[in-house]
């Protein structure tokens, strides 16, 4: 079972993360999905966690997180969550396209992080834009994911041979779409 949990596993701003991973433990939960990940609106060198005041990384592939946040994670493990997974928005998603191309050192820093640092097992594409082609920002962020050791899940809508031909991608670089999560809001 999986879950889009977004600002109550983020400190500060009046969140109770430990009481949060109490709650989340004892639940039939396996997999949460820390959402989301977007680029920042008022500071475009930054990813961000929901908003503007929850700074992660930078261009440079920094963590510029709160300091925190690793441990919390790591406590979240336990009860019935076996994995856990970090979600890019459709702004988050194309940020990490658009450094990839341009300093893929970087980007694949921030993947390295979200995987051994942050102990996080895959990534979830939030995607919500319209291009599912070979060309979309799907497909970079795919390919670094992999190479990161990390698992993949996505949240398609329509044009699903588009996302079918996605998976197979990922598939022929020998990597892992764990499941596709229905997405029921934006299309």
């Amino acid at each position: 079972i999986a879950l889009y949990i977004g600002n109550e596993l983020y400190p500060g701003q009046g969140s109770d993360p430990a009481g949060t991973t109490k709650i989340l433990q004892q639940s039939p939960l396996t997999s949460p999905i820390l959402s989301l990940l977007n680029q920042s609106g008022s500071d475009a060198t930054k990813l961000v966690y929901n908003d503007a005041v929850n700074p992660v990384f930078d261009n440079s592939g920094n963590y510029i997180g709160n300091s925190q946040w690793p441990g919390i994670i790591a406590n979240l493990r336990g009860g019935n969550i076996q994995e856990l997974y970090l979600s890019f928005s459709t702004t988050g998603t194309q940020y990490m396209s658009k450094l990839i191309s341009s300093n893929n050192a970087a980007a694949a820093k921030i993947l390295s992080y979200i995987k051994n640092t942050l102990k996080f097992d895959g990534i979830d594409l939030d995607y919500e834009g319209g291009d599912y082609s070979t060309n979309s920002p799907i497909y970079p962020v795919a390919a670094a994911a992999v190479q990161a050791g990390l698992k993949l899940t996505a949240a398609p809508y329509w044009n699903q041979p588009a996302w079918a031909a996605w998976v197979k991608y990922v598939q022929s670089k020998q990597g892992t779409v764990s499941w596709l999560n229905l997405q029921c809001y934006a299309g």
